[in-house]
């Protein structure tokens, strides 16, 4: 099993992993015009990229902002190849 696999589903437990593949996104499209200059902290960035897809997916930025900081602290960890998109179902 490869990191990105584990990355898919090792959280199935948090309530937060039906958001995943948005959170995904999020991360990726975040880590492509992140500037590093800007000096947010990980806790801004984190809420930032969770506002985003609470939004998105009209739903209350509480339920996304856990497994936010799990997508983050995975690239942190593993590199952004572990959140890299990638065919998703719901079987994953």
């Amino acid at each position: 099993m490869t990191c990105a696999t584990k990355s898919d589903s090792s959280h199935k437990f948090l309530y937060g992993h039906r958001y995943w593949p948005q959170v995904k996104k999020a991360v990726e499209q975040h880590a492509a015009s992140f500037d590093s200059a800007s000096g947010a902290k990980l806790a801004e960035q984190i809420t930032t990229a969770a506002q985003a897809v609470a939004k998105q997916a009209k739903v209350d930025q509480s339920l996304i902002i856990g497994i936010m900081a799990v997508a983050f602290m995975t690239v942190q960890q593993a590199g952004l190849a572990a959140v890299h998109i990638r065919e998703w179902s719901r079987a994953d």
